[in-house]
């Protein structure tokens, strides 16, 4: 009898190969390090996880989903316990649920929340290379918050994803987007004095899609783009990227909303 839990984890991307197990086993994945876990609390091999959202590497998450199936039956707590205890440290289970096999993480998500955390520094402090992204020409904040509005909605993304996906429908809608300056006051050395944080919530995400309109806003930013020329990207037709894609250092994976509130 197979035994199956909705999970939620924390992780830092930054040694990892992205979420997904790679075809060659040779890369170290965040769900390959998982699920060797799992095969060690559980004593089998017979484990097998599915996660929400399929993390590029470098990418971190602070509550991604995943659901994961062993043979024998835990306790709730002894899998976050077990798995936490010979797992790499730089993943954490925080929450476990006992659900019925069914559960799928990908199609009953209602909506995904993601954080891009930058600088705007010449030369940014080695301490922060692994958590924030960093542009280092000078930035128009104000432009780029107004030019926010340009993503809200249901659109055509198909010049905000990874060039050589094979995604169909290129629909999604962005249901809320801010940007805002966060200042550190010199608390701690380590974090820059000042960096700025996107947030943007919507029913779905095509492949690097977060770190294009981020590097599209940096563009915004820097005049090289108008308001107007955003509102063309949505036309339907593949034109071109608009921006840089932003570094994947920045990118969390903030939440996942499922409408039994976990």
């Amino acid at each position: 009898m197979l035994y199956s839990y909705k999970i939620k984890l924390v992780y830092k991307g930054s040694d990892y190969f992205g979420w997904q197990i790679q075809t060659n086993g040779q890369s170290k994945t965040i769900q390959g390090e998982l699920e060797r876990a799992l095969k060690i609390i559980a004593k089998s091999d017979e484990v097998k996880t599915l996660g929400a959202s399929r993390t590029d590497a470098g990418v971190h998450a602070l509550g991604q989903v995943a659901r994961i199936t062993i043979p024998i039956k835990i306790p709730e707590m002894g899998i976050i316990n077990g798995v936490n205890s010979v797992i790499d440290p730089a993943i954490q289970i925080i929450d476990c649920r006992s659900i019925n096999g069914k559960f799928n993480p990908i199609s009953e998500a209602i909506s995904k929340e993601y954080l891009y955390y930058f600088t705007n520094q010449k030369k940014p402090l080695p301490f922060n290379l692994d958590y924030f992204g960093n542009i280092s020409f000078e930035l128009d904040i104000l432009k780029m918050q107004s030019a926010l509005k340009c993503f809200i909605g249901r659109k055509d993304f198909i010049n905000f994803r990874c060039v050589g996906t094979d995604t169909p429908d290129t629909i999604r809608e962005i249901l809320e987007i801010e940007l805002k300056q966060h200042h550190t006051n010199g608390l701690l050395n380590v974090l820059p004095s000042d960096y700025y944080v996107l947030r943007i919530k919507g029913n779905g995400f095509l492949k690097q899609m977060v770190r294009l309109i981020v590097g599209t806003l940096w563009m915004v930013g820097r005049g090289r783009i108008s308001e107007n020329d955003l509102y063309n990207a949505f036309d339907g037709a593949f034109k071109k990227h608009y921006g840089p894609v932003a570094p994947a250092e920045g990118l969390y994976l903030n939440k996942i909303d499922y409408r039994d509130g976990f």
